[in-house]
């Protein structure tokens, strides 16, 4: 771990500030001080997200209708993607069919950005504009519907 990096440890991110003998401190993206006892890096499981170099890879889930063109939906979610200025053009975004839910279809979108950082404030512009493009094409964000049977037992 060095000066710069950007850390997780035990669910916290942060960006190292400085290293001392017994301690590290970040800064997390709320601008709030960490400080992290060194031994954690030893007892805990670390996430060096700048380890490999800046660049990192995020993703996007979102799920609809059974009843969606998922040709649309995967060209709809890729040019969402691409047109998002923090995200890179190589390695190219993708989409994949993960499953078949309860209630949705559900696809990821998969993309680079260099900004890993800010990666929470990226994911969520590329949702509004999910969000608005499917409203607009009127593509169905389903939400768990359950059906209820009462059964009269009555005599």
């Amino acid at each position: 771990v060095h000066v710069g990096d950007i850390i997780e440890v035990e669910g916290q991110i942060g960006k190292v500030e400085n290293i001392n003998l017994r301690t590290t401190r970040a800064v997390n993206r709320e601008n709030k001080v960490l400080i992290i006892p060194n031994h954690k890096f030893l007892t805990s499981t670390l996430f060096n997200w700048t380890e490999n170099g800046v660049i990192t890879k995020e993703c996007v889930s979102i799920g609809v209708s059974y009843d969606s063109n998922v040709d649309k939906v995967t060209n709809f979610l890729v040019d969402i993607a691409k047109s998002n200025n923090a995200v890179l053009e190589k390695p190219k975004p993708f989409v994949l069919f993960e499953d078949f839910g309860d209630n949705a279809i559900k696809f990821k979108i998969f993309f680079a950005v260099k900004r890993s950082y800010e990666s929470n404030l990226i994911k969520s512009e590329i949702r509004y504009a999910i969000f608005k493009k499917f409203q607009d094409e009127r593509i169905k964000i389903p939400f768990p519907q359950r059906t209820i049977n009462f059964l009269n037992h009555s005599k």
